[in-house]
C-alpha cells in the first residue's frame, strides 16, 4: 500500500478527542487549592480595609463624632475614600459574596476529600496509605469547623440581635426598641430573661438634683420649657453629651453641670456646676461636684446634687454564638495537627515548608485566641480589640493562602517523595 495511501486511511480510523464535561471541569475548579486560596485572599484584604478604614456608624446619633475623628485622620483624602465607598464597605453585598463563595468552595472541599476517602480507603483497599488517609480526615474536620462558624454568623445575623450603648441600672428593667422589655437581676448584670446576655462595655456620671425654698417646701425643675417641673430631675452625662441645662423657674434660677475631667467616659470623671440667675444670665456660683452629695444655698433656694454612676450595657441575643466557637476550636485544633503531620519534603523546599508552618501556627493560635476572647467578653469576634484581631485574622487569611498554594497535603513539589 503506498505511502500516501496509508496515512489517509490512519486519520479515518483515528477517534476523535473525547469532549471536556464542563461540568467536571467546574468542579475541578471548585474544590482546587488556587480558588479557596483566592477567596480567603479577599477576605483577607476586606478584614484589612475594615481594620484600617472606619466604617459609617449605623446610629444617626454618632455620625457627627464619627466624621470628626475620620477627617482629623485622613484629612484631604477623606472625601476620596467616601467616593471610593470605602467608609461604607459594610453595607455593601461584598462581605456576603464573600463569605457566600468561601461557603460553596469550603462545602465543595468537604465532599470530594469524603468521596476520596471513602473511594480510596474503603474496605476494599487493602493498605491504606495512613498519612494521606490523616490528612485526608484532617481537612475533612478542617473545612467542617470553618462551615460551622459561617453557619453560625449566619443564624446570629438571621436569628440574633444586638442593642448597642443602652444606659441602665442593676435590678431594672430595660425597655430595647423592637425586642422588648430586658429586666437586669439584682445582684449583677445578668438578664433575667432567657437567651439574652448582657455586657457591660463602660460606665458614666449621674446627677440627681433637688431644689427647695428656704422654708425647705420642694420646688419644681425643668430640662425644657416643654416639660413638666419635677421635684427631682436626673441627668446623664457621656462623652457625647458632656453639658446639661437645667432651671428652677420659681427661684428664677438656671443651673449648668459639665464634665470637666479628662476621662469624659467614667463615671468618676471630674464635673463642674455652675447656676446663674434668670433672665440676665449673670453667673450666681460655681463649684466642683466632690463626693456623693453637693448642697448649695442661693438667695434662700437650696441645690442639692447627689451624684451616682450608671451602666453603659451592650444587650445580644445571639444564638448562634455557640456554633462559632466550636468552629474556632475545632477549626484551629485540625489546622494545628494538620501542621503537625511530617511529610518528606527537597531539601530546597524544607527550610521554606518549615518556616510557613511555624508562621501559620503561631497564627492559628493567636486569631482563634483573640476571637473568642472577644466572643466571650463582649459576644462578637473580636470585641474590645477589633482592630488587633481584625489584623490579625489577615494576616492568617494571606498565610493560609499562602500554604494553599505552596503546600497542599497529597502535593509534593518536583523532585520530592510522595
Amino acid at each position: 500500500m503506498a505511502p500516501n495511501t496509508r496515512g489517509v486511511l490512519g486519520m479515518m480510523t483515528a477517534q476523535p478527542s473525547p469532549r471536556r464535561d464542563p461540568w467536571r471541569f467546574a468542579w475541578q475548579i471548585a474544590t482546587s487549592d488556587v480558588a479557596l486560596a483566592i477567596v480567603a485572599l479577599a477576605l483577607s484584604l476586606y478584614l484589612l480595609l475594615l481594620t484600617l478604614i472606619p466604617q459609617i456608624p449605623s446610629s444617626p446619633l454618632a455620625s457627627d463624632p464619627w466624621l470628626a475623628q475620620v477627617q482629623a485622620r485622613f484629612g484631604a483624602a477623606t472625601s476620596t475614600l467616601y467616593r471610593a465607598g470605602l467608609f461604607s464597605l459594610t453595607h455593601t453585598p461584598l462581605p456576603r459574596l464573600i463569605l457566600s463563595a468561601a461557603a460553596f468552595l469550603l462545602l465543595a472541599r468537604t465532599i470530594e476529600n469524603a468521596a476520596t476517602l471513602k473511594q480510596a480507603y474503603g474496605p476494599r483497599r487493602a493498605s491504606p496509605d495512613n498519612r494521606q488517609r490523616q490528612e485526608t480526615i484532617l481537612a475533612i474536620i478542617f473545612h467542617t469547623s470553618l462551615l460551622l462558624l459561617l453557619v453560625g454568623m449566619l443564624v446570629s445575623s438571621l436569628c440574633g440581635w444586638r442593642a448597642e450603648g443602652v444606659i441602665g441600672h442593676v435590678g431594672e428593667t430595660l425597655s430595647v426598641p423592637g425586642h422588648d422589655q430586658v429586666a437586669l437581676t439584682e445582684n449583677s448584670t445578668r438578664s433575667a430573661q432567657p437567651g439574652v446576655t448582657i455586657y457591660l462595655t463602660g460606665d458614666g456620671p449621674e446627677f440627681e438634683i433637688t431644689a427647695s425654698d428656704a422654708a425647705g417646701t420642694p420646688l419644681g425643675l425643668q430640662q425644657t420649657t416643654q416639660e413638666p417641673a419635677r421635684s427631682t430631675l436626673t441627668i446623664d452625662l457621656s462623652p457625647e453629651s458632656p453639658e446639661a441645662y437645667f432651671a428652677v423657674p420659681e427661684a428664677g434660677l438656671v443651673g449648668r453641670i459639665l464634665l470637666t475631667g479628662s476621662n469624659t467616659s467614667s463615671a468618676s470623671t471630674e464635673a463642674r456646676l455652675q447656676v446663674f440667675h434668670a433672665p440676665t444670665g449673670e453667673l450666681a456660683a460655681e463649684t466642683m461636684l466632690e463626693g456623693e452629695t453637693q448642697q448649695l444655698v442661693l438667695d434662700g433656694t437650696q441645690l442639692q446634687v447627689r451624684r451616682s454612676s450608671y451602666l453603659v450595657l451592650d444587650i445580644v441575643h445571639d444564638p448562634g454564638r455557640w456554633l462559632q466557637g466550636a468552629g474556632l476550636v475545632l477549626g484551629a485544633v485540625s489546622l494545628l495537627a494538620t501542621l503537625a503531620v511530617p511529610r518528606p519534603r527537597p531539601a530546597r523546599w524544607r527550610r521554606a515548608e518549615v518556616l510557613l508552618r511555624v508562621l501559620l501556627a503561631l497564627l492559628t493560635l493567636a486569631a482563634p485566641a483573640l476571637a473568642l476572647s472577644g466572643l466571650v467578653a463582649s459576644g462578637r469576634l473580636g470585641g474590645p480589640t477589633d482592630e488587633r484581631t481584625g489584623l490579625m485574622a489577615a494576616a492568617w487569611l494571606a498565610t493560609l493562602a499562602l500554604g494553599l498554594i505552596i503546600y497542599r497535603p497529597g502535593h509534593t513539589p518536583e523532585g520530592g517523595e510522595p
